[in-house]
């Protein structure tokens, strides 16, 4: 019996050791298990990235090339084949920013632009700022140009832009119900009346002119304008009848006009006239006459930068338009006049009297009084020791007109729109209309004049009455006060304005999200908050976002004009901007955590693998020297608005939709900013040559001891903003964007 009881508990005793040798070992394996689970996750993450870094790399490196080199229609193709992760798009939040310095010593920084709401800031911290300006860059490839015609009798006369970056497809115009095909050398043409105006949209860029009757006067911006409002190319949509086209410059140039029937050439005539230090002293001038049978298209080019006015009608003239001052606004001290025979009135709207030398001959402009002089085919320069306004005229005499129709350029600004005029304005023996056209904030005017609105006068501009007019009649000038202020909520928001004497007259109508200006009347150092004159769409789904890009209710992306008083006038070009949106193709992973991600946009290709720290892969795109030279092609890829593609293999085709030319200038410094968690990794892989300085190393942060490097760099080791080196000297730098779509089929 007790041989019985000592098996069994020897028998206990070995199923007790046993399931504790069982124990050992499971507590063994689940603590290998622990160690190689997450191994062999972070292996499988690796897996994951490096399969998808070489694709995208592929992708970006195929995205840059059809942008720099290739022609719209050009595609590409590519299969993209996700690991294990899946593939999803962002337009939200992100994107780019350039900036360009006209002036020694000054810097312009940006922040928020890409942000989707209706605000942003800016910094211009060593110089004064008088007006910012700013216009939507269509950035967006299902983007539509709107064209809107003041509320008046006239014919609204359209073009497509000729441009071989364009699109090669035909320009599609809305009009209503209406639409039409437009190629090349085509033109469509609407009628306006006082209280239907023409709204137009197109596919693509467009070159407009409105016209009343049978004569008039007008300047005609360049088809790719400089900061200075100069160009060397002109797409004109004419009228029949008499037209006269007149290029001037400071350098001698040959100029060609291209009608349907045939091609004229002039070469300029040179007068020498005195001008402003840093001028050459000389004034040219070549002219065109044509008689357009019927309405049709003319092409002027020309071979250095200059300036063209149209003239219009024989037997009747009559017309008036605005000269550009030296810096391309209306306001300013020193004016280049072509030499040709009609009369100028210069308006001062300041409170002091102003001393005008034209041609060697002091004038003496009262204030708030205007004065006519002729130009007697001499023309020259003029120049104020205070800033006056200067009208080209035809017809009239004294300080009135006989007709015409011109845009109201508010002395804040100086451009196209603004929020708050204090303008001189002629009169006529004719009736004259002024309209008020909303540019798309909802606005509180209030208006007052010493010609019939004495009192002041309230009215709203909104989307169901975006336009009102106001009539009156007077032989003399006039002062006109205008301010425009947002219905909904505070602060200025710009509007345009138009002044038509009598019922003939043409004038350039420029798409609507072109210059909506803000004044400025302080001086501020540090960050300024704005108010972006747009809907704010940042609360908007993804599909009504691109829906706001489309109609124009948000930008696709801004192009910022800083303007200030300088040596060249008090409306001098300061700095230029521009924000871009970019939307990001996103790949999304895990390893031993999750969360990982790789992205793809504007060329570049980051990760936040392994350790959510993000770095760059390959650094957005830029070409640099010889010398101190940058040019830059920012490829803005925008995918089908249905397109899903998750974890499935994918066919892709990336197609060139269009490029267009922002900016070839000379500036004294360029920066470079990006927005989103990947900005200072950008920043830092962008100066890694900084490395090689020995300058760098022993002056760390400053540019002005920097002598060994031309580059990119970064100002500080946390900033997201980059400025290129130049060692003093001046930056040639050019800027291009190309709109390319992105076509995707699961296979």
């Amino acid at each position: 019996m007790r041989r019985i009881s000592q098996n069994h508990e020897e028998a206990v005793s070995a199923a007790v050791a046993t399931v504790l040798l069982f124990a050992i070992v499971l507590s063994i394996i689940s603590g290998m298990m622990a160690m190689i689970v997450p191994t062999m996750a972070e292996l499988q993450g690796a897996v994951d990235r490096e399969s998808m870094e070489g694709q995208f790399t592929d992708l970006a490196q195929e995205t840059v090339r059809i942008s720099e080199t290739g022609l719209p229609g050009d595609i590409a193709e590519m299969t993209i084949k996700p690991h294990t992760g899946y593939i999803g798009w962002d337009i939200r939040k992100e994107g780019t920013w350039y900036s360009a310095s006209l002036n020694e010593n000054q810097s312009l920084r940006l922040k928020g632009l890409n942000d989707l709401d209706s605000s942003f800031q800016h910094r211009y911290q060593n110089g004064a700022v008088s007006s910012i300006c700013l216009t939507d860059l269509r950035a967006y490839s299902q983007a539509l140009n709107i064209y809107e015609s003041p509320a008046l009798n006239g014919t609204l006369l359209l073009t497509p832009m000729s441009n071989l970056q364009q699109s090669l497809t035909p320009t599609r115009v809305d009009h209503g119900e209406i639409s039409h095909q437009l190629n090349t050398g085509d033109i469509y043409s609407a009628v306006s009346s006082e209280i239907q105006p023409v709204i137009i949209e197109s596919t693509n860029t467009l070159r407009s002119l409105f016209v009343q009757g049978d004569s008039g006067i007008s300047t005609y911006s360049p088809d790719s304008p400089s900061a200075y409002a100069m160009g060397r190319a002109w797409t004109v949509p004419v009228p029949s009848g008499d037209i006269e086209f007149v290029l001037y410059s400071e350098e001698s140039f040959t100029s060609t006009m291209k009608t349907n029937n045939e091609i004229t050439s002039h070469t300029s005539s040179t007068i020498s006239t005195q001008g402003p230090i840093g001028t050459s002293g000389r004034i040219t001038t070549a002219s065109f006459n044509h008689f357009a049978v019927n309405e049709e298209v003319v092409l002027i080019t020309s071979t250095a930068d200059a300036r063209l006015i149209i003239l219009r009608g024989d037997s009747i003239v009559s017309g008036i338009s605005n000269i550009l001052d030296w810096t391309g606004s209306t306001l300013g001290t020193d004016f280049l006049l072509p030499s040709i025979p009609e009369d100028i009135i210069i308006h001062n709207p300041g409170l002091e009297t102003s001393a005008v030398l034209m041609n060697g001959f002091y004038h003496s402009v009262g204030a708030r009084e205007s004065i006519r002089l002729s130009l007697n085919n001499i023309g020259g320069w003029i120049s104020s020791n205070k800033a006056i306004e200067v009208h080209l005229v035809r017809g009239g005499n004294g300080d009135s007109v006989t007709s015409g129709i011109n845009v109201i350029h508010p002395t804040t600004t100086g451009r196209t729109s603004g929020s708050s005029w204090d303008n001189i304005v002629s009169g006529s023996n004719e009736q004259t209309t002024l309209v008020f056209h909303r540019m798309g904030i909802d606005a509180r005017i209030s208006y007052i004049d010493n010609i019939e609105q004495t009192n002041e006068i309230y009215f709203t501009l909104n989307q169901s009455e975006s336009f009102a007019s106001i009539q009156w009649n007077s032989n003399n000038i006039g002062r006109l006060i205008i301010d425009s202020e947002r219905q909904v909520g505070e602060g200025k928001t710009p509007i345009r304005t138009f002044i038509s004497y009598g019922d003939s007259g043409i004038t350039e109508i420029q798409e609507k999200g072109y210059e909506r200006c803000i004044g400025f009347d302080e001086r501020i150092t540090g960050w300024v908050q704005n108010d972006l004159p747009w809907s704010d769409a940042s609360f908007l789904p993804d599909s009504e976002i691109e829906e706001s890009w489309k109609n124009g209710e948000h930008p696709a992306g801004v192009r910022i004009d800083l303007r200030g008083p300088g040596n060249e006038g008090p409306n001098s070009a300061l700095a230029l901007g521009w924000s871009i949106p970019l939307p990001r193709m996103d790949y999304g992973f895990s390893s031993s955590v999750s969360g990982l991600e790789l992205g793809w946009r504007g060329g570049f290709v980051g990760t936040n693998h392994p350790e959510f720290q993000p770095q760059a892969i390959l650094t957005p795109p830029s070409r640099e020297g010889p010398g101190p030279r940058v040019a830059v092609t920012i490829p803005v890829v925008f995918p089908d608005v249905d397109v899903v593609t998750g974890n499935s293999d994918h066919e892709v085709t990336l197609s060139l939709d269009s490029r267009f030319q922002l900016s070839s200038i000379s500036a004294h410094e360029v920066r470079r900013g990006w927005d989103g968690p990947y900005g200072e990794a950008v920043a830092s892989q962008d100066a890694i040559d900084l490395d090689q300085s020995v300058d760098w190393l022993i002056y760390p942060g400053r540019l002005d001891l920097l002598k060994d490097y031309v580059g990119w760099v970064q100002p500080t080791p946390t900033s997201t903003e980059s400025v290129y080196h130049a060692g003093g000297e001046n930056i040639s730098f050019n800027l291009q964007i190309a709109i390319i779509d992105y076509h995707a089929e699961v296979t």
